[in-house]
């Protein structure tokens, strides 16, 4: 049985979404997904994007990001703002989900996504924060992937499990040298149901999310 893996560093993965590096050989059977990550985002982003766009009309780029927001970035709030929007649109253009990496602009990113109303996904990759901000996304329909480090805490890890449901769930390995069975093993126990019956629920989000 193969298991999704929503977001990796690993380009030798299988079976998952690959976050593409500038420099990555392209495999034709793999699938990527291509966006500025905030970390690297600078006052010449406007350079980058012309790429992001050629590469997200590939059909072998089916999502766009990681992108978002972090408080490590080495600019702006409004100019990280200014460079999601310009994600979005890409998202928007190509009907591709966004994969988004986000530490403590939740608010910020809610509100965007009001503002926006996005047709397409979004998925928020490595989700490790409190319950009561997973409460508030859910109520704007975000997805989440979560991946093994939030395994740190099992107790918090079953509450936001329990708290985002099987409808809006992924699990990624993201950079962790991890396996994804691990993540989707302890997720099959939370709910109660086979690793099968779990494999089979994400397979379903995915056909929602187009990926």
């Amino acid at each position: 049985m193969k298991l999704f893996n929503l977001h990796t560093h690993n380009p030798n993965e299988e079976y998952g979404l690959i976050n593409h590096m500038q420099g990555l050989f392209l495999n034709d059977e793999k699938k990527y997904s291509v966006g500025i990550h905030p970390w690297n985002y600078s006052e010449n982003w406007n350079n980058q994007i012309g790429r992001i766009k050629d590469l997200a009309r590939l059909n072998n780029f089916v999502a766009i990001g990681e992108t978002g927001f972090d408080s490590k970035s080495p600019v702006s709030i409004e100019v990280q703002k200014d460079i999601f929007k310009k994600h979005i649109v890409i998202s928007e253009e190509t009907k591709k989900p966004m994969i988004i990496h986000c530490v403590k602009f939740f608010n910020e990113l809610i509100q965007l996504k009001k503002e926006v109303k996005p047709r397409q996904a979004w998925i928020i990759h490595g989700f490790r924060s409190k319950v009561s901000i997973a409460e508030d996304l859910i109520k704007h329909d975000f997805y989440f992937s979560l991946n093994e480090g939030l395994l740190q805490d099992q107790d918090k890890a079953k509450q936001l499990l329990l708290t985002i449901g099987l409808e809006h769930l992924f699990f990624e390995t993201d950079d962790l040298s991890t396996d994804i069975q691990n993540i989707y093993n302890f997720a099959s126990k939370v709910f109660d149901i086979s690793l099968e019956k779990l494999n089979q629920e994400i397979e379903k989000n995915l056909i929602k999310c187009r990926i």
